[in-house]
């Protein structure tokens, strides 16, 4: 009598972390990367068959970008954007790693100050001083000026503007 023995085998894959393969309706993942199924009479002597799984896993994709604008203005990384409110987070972006898995990014994002001065000059009467694209006089002394992008950083400065009117003088000649 010849002893007829059950067929042996082996599967193996890389796959994604959150990929999922499915042998013969078994399935196998990140929580279940091992395993042996059994197919029943499917060897070629119609004996069993048995296939020994094992799955390994690519590895995930994580990066941190880190970044600094100037605090009235907002950056936007696919859908997502940050600002001096919410300024850090980690995301999934999906399939674009290597093999089409997804990646993870952390991102922070740091802010600088708009620049805030006062300028207060002293002037005649008739004279006037442009600050930006306002003229300041005798009759428009005081306001605030926003410069767009003007600091050292290339962000905003803000100027209060302050003249101080030199008084009318008046010679008695008598």
């Amino acid at each position: 009598i010849g002893i007829l023995h059950n067929a042996q085998g082996s599967y193996t894959e890389q796959i994604c972390r959150n990929d999922t393969v499915t042998i013969f309706g078994e399935q196998f993942f990140f929580g279940k990367p091992t395993g042996s199924i059994t197919r029943n009479n499917q060897a070629a002597n119609g004996c069993d068959s048995t296939i020994a799984v094992s799955i390994t896993f690519y590895l995930d994709a994580i990066g941190t970008f880190d970044t600094t604008v100037c605090d009235n203005q907002t950056v936007t990384l696919y859908g997502q954007t940050f600002s001096i409110s919410d300024s850090t987070g980690s995301f999934k972006i999906p399939n674009i790693a290597l093999h089409g898995c997804d990646s993870f990014l952390t991102v922070n994002v740091h802010f600088i100050p708009e620049v805030r001065a006062t300028y207060t000059p002293t002037i005649c009467r008739k004279d006037s001083i442009r600050v930006g694209t306002q003229v300041f006089t005798v009759n428009n002394p005081s306001g605030v000026v926003r410069l767009t992008g003007q600091s050292v950083a290339g962000c905003d400065s803000v100027v209060t503007v302050a003249l101080n009117i030199n008084p009318t003088i008046l010679l008695d000649f008598t």
